[in-house]
């Protein structure tokens, strides 16, 4: 009995068993046939859409025992776009007794294809995956592809894509690799969420390079970058190399088109050809900032904690550094060679840049600032020079305080400044020669000292302006000058318009005496009085100045070492010609002396009485070791009324001589209808009086401008004769030798 119980209790187990086998069979049966069918993946792909945006397809699957799937030619992607991944295999291996079922996912033959709308696409992904309620624990799995392909639009091609990662729920670490332009890349991609609405995705680029130009377009094609406009890119690098470089990309829940755009922080240092740089960067679709804590390139020049700031919405580039020894420009920027930049440098260590694509105007500019003073005391200005340029077009300066030393090589060869430049503006045209590019100067200077040759003027306040209308070298141009007197007023005024081979000018000297103060060159007269003139220049082998009216009031004029004037309080209307040869400066001259006189060795002529008109031909030795030698070849001299008509029965005079800058010398001259009551009265004898007139024909000796010795013969004309009250004679005629000896001390 015991052994028929067993034996029911055998068959029984083993009926249950075959049961069971049985189900199995027919649930694993069904199971590959519902696979087999199609309905499982459609099941997938439906369940995916379901959960998570984006369109997945799977072409069939097939199922390795009960851990493994096998899903054939799967693509997921927008309708109607290019998929943003497509695998020939993706094998799927399941730990059915594990926390979670999915336990690795291994992907085969995989292509992915990124821009705007794929990129797009995969940051939905992975922000509803946030959202998906956590299992607990975590859904935990490892991805694994080699061989892949991955191209972005506009960007990089990179082949031989390798992907190792783990990722629980929505967080995940990558390590990643490929080849890129025939070298290797690796890169690290891990998440880490930053809040309950936010991400952070951080990018360890352990072996990094490419194409700048692909690198910003694929960029900027997934929308992660605002576009940058060709002609910025132009001055970046073709390449780099970021090895070691760090970025962060903290992600908002918002699309990329709404108010919180994702913002991307990297920090690194990228090598190129030519130069190398370390910096912090942080991005968005609105701006990238820079800080650049060192950056060399032998074509742009170095710096040290630059800030660089693209604004995309104003399409403008700025860049500033605080100083020295933060900065050197380099060949490339656009600065003419003329410019002295160290030596603007040490004045003006601290630069910033402008760079507008506004509209499709192009414009860069370069300002340089610095402080005069030493470190910790009171500045005394704020030294600035402003270089805007634009393509195709004119480079302009703008500045206030500085050297004017510095900017000798921007002004043409013949001029040469010193002093302070309060106010600078500057025009030229940098694809031309300085001379022929030039096309706008104004400067207001202080303590400037101008130098023209052999002559200077300075230190003096005032303006001067230069305006060509075309090359300065070939086509007429105005200049202007204006100085200052000090307290107030003007010193002196200049006009120039014409040529550099030939102009008119004009000249208002108010205040000689202040003026000769502050000239240096050829010896010149002590001068007092006020000067005008209007003249035509003609620069060539000699220099020649057409004077069309030099007008004199109160003008005195005496001999640089001696103690009194030769002329006194002069009045004159005077016109002529001024030729500069070689070592001398020749002039004829003529004109009306209205009102004055003339001190010579002790003696005094007025000229009120007599209003002489007068021509004078002549020249004065200006270098060399003659210089302030004049040399008297005629001087024509007659009496006339106060409208300049000559006078037919009073003086006229003809006279010849040199005369040395010490003022020794000697003068001939022949007068008719000569005074000879002024002819006496130059010998300072008392109770000698005469009247009537003389032709008088004499030699003057002077010397040092004190003593006169004057030699002579003269043919009375009637002459009356007293000496005191016991002589007179009258009707004397014949000729009389006579001497006179005067000297400014000892008569």
């Amino acid at each position: 009995m015991a052994d028929a119980a067993s034996r029911k209790r055998w068959r029984r187990r083993l009926i249950a068993a075959g049961a069971l086998v049985a189900l199995l069979a027919a649930c694993l049966g069904t199971a590959h046939w519902y696979v087999a069918s199609g309905r499982f993946a459609t099941w997938l792909c439906a369940q995916y859409s379901r959960i998570l945006p984006g369109q997945l397809t799977i072409g069939r699957v097939t199922l390795r025992g009960i851990t493994e799937l096998e899903l054939h030619q799967v693509a997921l992607g927008m309708p109607g776009h290019r998929p943003l991944a497509a695998a020939r295999l993706a094998v799927v291996s399941l730990d059915p007794g594990g926390p979670s079922m999915l336990q690795a996912v291994r992907v085969e033959g995989l292509k992915g294809w990124f821009d705007g709308i794929n990129y797009n696409l995969l940051d939905r992904i992975v922000d509803a995956a946030d959202h998906i309620p956590p299992s607990n624990p975590p859904a935990s799995w490892d991805l694994f592809t080699e061989g892949a392909l991955v191209e972005v639009e506009n960007g990089p091609s990179i082949s031989e894509v390798y992907i190792k990662g783990h990722l629980v729920g929505a967080i995940f670490a990558l390590d990643c690799g490929g080849i890129l332009d025939g070298r290797p890349v690796k890169v690290g991609v891990s998440s880490e969420q930053a809040g309950p609405d936010a991400r952070r995705i951080t990018v360890d680029l352990v072996k990094a390079h490419g194409r700048t130009a692909q690198l910003l377009g694929g960029l900027e094609a997934m929308t992660l970058l605002p576009p940058v406009p060709p002609a910025l890119l132009a001055w970046l690098p073709e390449a780099v190399v970021g090895d070691g470089t760090v970025v962060r990309c903290d992600m908002s829940n918002r699309r990329l088109g709404g108010t919180s755009p994702p913002v991307f922080r990297a920090e690194g240092n990228l090598v190129w050809e030519g130069g190398d740089g370390k910096a912090r960067v942080v991005a968005d679709q609105r701006r990238i900032q820079i800080e650049v804590q060192r950056f060399a390139d032998r074509a742009l020049g170095r710096a040290e904690n630059l800030r660089v700031l693209w604004d995309t919405q104003a399409r403008r580039l700025t860049a500033t550094c605080p100083g020295a020894p933060g900065w050197h420009p380099g060949p490339r920027l656009p600065i003419p060679p003329e410019v002295p930049v160290d030596g603007l440098l040490q004045v003006m260590p601290a630069a910033s840049v402008r760079y507008d694509l506004a509209a499709g105007r192009e414009e860069f500019e370069l300002v340089l600032s610095g402080r005069e003073g030493a470190a910790g005391t009171p500045a005394a200005a704020e030294s600035r020079l402003a270089f805007t340029w634009q393509p195709l077009g004119t480079l302009r300066l703008e500045g206030r305080e500085l050297p004017l030393s510095l900017l000798g090589r921007l002004m043409p060869a013949w001029i040469e400044a010193a002093g302070q430049a309060a106010e600078l503006r500057l025009v030229i045209d940098p694809a031309a020669p300085l001379g022929d590019g030039l096309k706008d100067v104004w400067v207001r200077f202080r303590q400037g000292r101008v130098t023209l040759g052999d002559w200077s003027c300075g230190p003096v306040d005032g303006e001067f302006a230069l305006r060509p209308s075309g090359p300065l070298t070939r086509a007429p141009f105005a200049a202007s000058a204006t100085l200052a007197r000090d307290g107030g007023g003007t010193l002196a005024t200049a006009t120039y318009s014409g040529t550099t081979a030939a102009g008119a000018i004009t000249l208002d000297l108010p205040a000689l005496d202040a003026l000769a103060n502050r000239w240096r060159g050829p010896r010149l007269p002590r001068l007092k009085g006020a000067l005008s003139a209007e003249a035509e220049l003609a620069v060539g082998a000699e220099t020649t100045a057409t004077v069309r009216r030099l007008t004199l009031r109160g003008v005195s004029m005496g001999a640089p070492d001696a103690g009194g004037d030769m002329l006194r309080a002069l009045d004159a209307d005077l016109r002529g010609t001024l030729v500069r040869r070689g070592a001398a400066l020749a002039a004829k001259i003529g004109g009306h002396l209205r009102r004055g006189t003339v001190a010579l060795g002790g003696m005094t002529i007025p000229l009120e009485a007599d209003h002489p008109i007068f021509t004078l031909d002549g020249e004065v030795a200006v270098s060399g070791e003659a210089a302030g030698t004049v040399t008297l070849r005629e001087l024509l001299v007659r009496a006339a009324d106060d409208t300049g008509t000559p006078a037919a029965d009073r003086f006229s005079g003809q006279f010849a001589g040199t005369i040395s800058p010490e003022g020794d010398g000697s003068v001939r001259g022949v007068v008719d209808h000569a005074d000879l009551g002024w002819v006496v009265g130059m010998t300072r004898r008392p109770g000698v009086r005469a009247a009537g007139e003389a032709a008088i024909a004499c030699t003057a000796r002077i010397q040092r401008w004190r003593r006169i010795e004057i030699d002579g013969s003269l043919l009375p004309l009637g002459i009356d004769l007293r000496v005191g009250n016991r002589f007179h004679a009258s009707g004397i005629t014949g000729a009389v030798h006579f001497t006179i000896v005067r000297d400014d001390d000892h008569p």
